[in-house]
């Protein structure tokens, strides 16, 4: 079996699908330096979570695995957030809902206005002033046709 490595590690490191891809990268170089007679410096970030490995090999593909089955919550939002922000969503989400070795995918769409919309395997919050504003154009709508149903 691949031993995996420390999810803590990973999570602070690897935050959205973005660093996943940069970070996937990154092993397979390391993982291509292993089994080549170049034998080049790991980078410091890889190093640190499989620095003590018995077999880097298995660690690496312990890495890479870790990282492609990790769960993605998509987080919408009306604006690009800088990585402080996506830092601190990320450990918002990962606290509360208990998902510690989530990725976030980040996506921007302006008629989100303000607020969030959370989706992740097909369960959707929306916490988005779009939201809040759409409903408030209804009601005066269905104010009138409850109305008229008690006429009737």
């Amino acid at each position: 079996m691949t031993p995996l490595p420390d999810t803590v590690k990973l999570s602070n490191t690897v935050i959205t699908t973005q660093d996943r891809q940069e970070f996937l990268g990154k092993v397979q170089a390391a993982q291509e330096s292993v089994f080549s007679a170049s034998q080049k410096t790991l980078d410091p970030q890889i190093q640190a979570l499989v620095s003590g490995a018995p077999d880097l090999g298995k660690a690496l593909e312990g890495l890479r695995t870790t990282l492609l089955a990790a769960p993605v919550v998509r987080l919408t939002l009306a604006f690009e957030p800088s990585h402080s922000l996506i830092e601190k969503l990320a450990e918002t989400i990962r606290a509360q809902e208990g998902k510690g070795g989530c990725l976030l995918e980040i996506e921007t769409d302006e008629a989100v206005i303000a607020g969030v919309m959370i989706s992740e395997s097909g369960t959707v919050l929306d916490h988005t002033m779009r939201k809040s504003l759409d409903s408030l154009k209804l009601q005066p709508i269905l104010s009138n046709y409850i109305s008229l149903l008690k006429t009737v």
